[in-house]
């Protein structure tokens, strides 16, 4: 044993294997250890992580030859109850039958087969998102490889997006356009910024220079980005939401919070991602890095909602909000009042508030509102105008 240990260490660096029982049905399977690891190569804003030496996700699933059965290498000493293997059974067939060669499967179609597993062995919903997120990621390592220098976070990624985007005002050479477009697909991908990548993939494969390899290594990202990674990207937000309906640790659910609302950005659901990220800020469990992405990333997601207009039609004039500035706590009647006509409660025109110098009649129709410190709920107040002890709208 020791031989094949010492043998085993060559097969990649910082890894290591040996053979043990497979817990389901007949024959050995691998059990890899990891040796040593760096995370120089950055992490993105769901979480993965990266060493410049290659990931260990790709070889902490392990997958026995003779039936496919997996799981993470950890949990190989898990004994099996024997009446689950029907179960089992079935959970591998139906892996199988989504796996683009059903005799090889790749890394993140055996971590399907774990997570599938893992259900019918009926093991908590947040495992089954954790093997979900690690397919999802051994799908992006194939799809963009490594980043040397690191990549830490959306905002190195957001940074060098920026940057990359002035280096085509210069003169480049055809040859520094092909390696800047792809680069900065990768960059985007792994920042989870899925416009911006299809607009630089795209324009890579449109070049006329690139080599058949080069041309393989973008349709391969397109495909995986597009396709493979989406896929169980969606299961691991079902697998998120059910643990998150259940007790448990606060860390670790406000984790899962978070992992959700980048999933969802990554989605495209940015309604459903501005929410959660929204309760990561909040949240009195969340660390302060979590907090950080979460309202960088809400950031961004607001900046590209359309502002609203100034409409004068009859139906906005139907409704009007009266903003009063803030008073601070300051008694005595405000100075100036902004009427903002609003549709249904919703201002619509915040850019060019009217100003009144006292506020009109009271008993005039339509009847007053009063917008909340929070900015998202419209109070009516059918009988008076805001008073001192009213929230400031400010």
């Amino acid at each position: 044993m020791i031989a094949l240990i010492m043998l085993a260490t060559a097969f990649a660096t910082g890894v290591r294997f040996e053979e043990v029982p497979c817990p389901y049905g007949d024959g050995q399977v691998r059990k890899y250890f990891k040796v040593s690891a760096n995370t120089l190569g950055g992490y993105d804003s769901d979480l993965a992580s990266y060493s410049t030496r290659g990931q260990f996700r790709e070889y902490a699933v392990s997958t026995c030859p003779s039936n496919y059965f997996s799981t993470m290498g950890s949990k190989l000493d898990s004994p099996i109850p024997a009446a689950a293997n029907p179960a089992i059974a079935a959970a591998i067939a139906a892996s199988r039958n989504t796996w683009a060669n059903r005799d090889d499967p790749q890394v993140w179609e055996r971590y399907d087969t774990a997570a599938r597993i893992a259900r019918a062995l009926n093991k908590a919903p947040l495992t089954i998102a954790e093997l979900y997120l690690n397919a999802s990621w051994t799908a992006r390592d194939h799809a963009v490889g490594v980043y040397v220098g690191g990549l830490n976070g959306p905002e190195a990624s957001r940074n060098i997006l920026n940057l990359g985007a002035k280096e085509f005002d210069k003169d480049l050479t055809p040859e520094a356009i092909k390696l800047l477009r792809y680069n900065l697909a990768r960059v985007a991908h792994r920042g989870g910024f899925n416009d911006e990548r299809d607009t630089h993939l795209g324009k890579f494969l449109a070049l006329t220079s690139l080599s058949p390899s080069e041309r393989k290594a973008g349709l391969r990202m397109q495909h995986i980005s597009k396709v493979v990674e989406p896929s169980m990207q969606r299961q691991a937000v079902m697998a998120l939401k059910e643990g998150l309906s259940q007790p448990g640790d606060p860390v670790l659910l406000i984790r899962a919070r978070y992992q959700m609302a980048d999933l969802h950005r990554r989605l495209g659901q940015y309604a459903l991602a501005a929410r959660d990220y929204r309760a990561v800020v909040l949240s009195g469990d969340a660390p302060s890095e979590l907090k950080v992405m979460a309202r960088f990333l809400l950031g961004g997601i607001e900046a590209q909602q359309p502002r609203p207009s100034h409409d004068t039609s009859p139906r906005c004039k139907s409704v009007c909000s009266f903003l009063r500035p803030a008073s601070f706590g300051q008694r005595g009647p405000p100075l100036t009042w902004l009427m903002l006509p609003s549709k249904l409660g919703t201002p619509c025109a915040l850019s060019n508030p009217t100003p009144w110098r006292s506020p009109p009649k009271v008993g005039s129709s339509p009847a007053p509102m009063c917008w909340t410190a929070q900015r998202k709920t419209l109070r009516p107040s059918p009988t008076s105008w805001p008073g001192d002890d009213s929230p400031n709208a400010m």
